[in-house]
């Protein structure tokens, strides 16, 4: 197994279940912060252009541009439409 990158840590299946389920159906958080949908696409990457902004998040793509968001973000929501993943743990 590869190391975990310097924001994760390890944990065991009985946490990362409730976090997973927690966070794959959490649609807001009180108004601060949403689910990311395609009318989103031209904030978010005008927003994460900024490498001081986008360069601490491990999972962007590593070019941010209007078609390489737009594929995050679809990416996602079809994970999110899938439903929780199986960690194999």
């Amino acid at each position: 197994m590869a190391a975990l990158p310097i924001a994760r840590v390890a944990a065991s299946t009985e946490k990362q279940n409730p976090i997973c389920n927690a966070v794959s159906t959490t649609e807001s958080l009180a108004g601060i912060a949403e689910v990311a949908r395609a009318q989103d696409m031209d904030a978010l990457t005008a927003l994460l252009a900024g490498p001081q902004i986008s360069g601490r998040i491990y999972t962007l793509p590593g070019v941010i541009n209007y078609d390489t968001i737009a594929t995050f973000i679809d990416h996602h929501l079809a994970e999110r439409e899938r439903g929780p993943r199986d960690t194999g743990n």
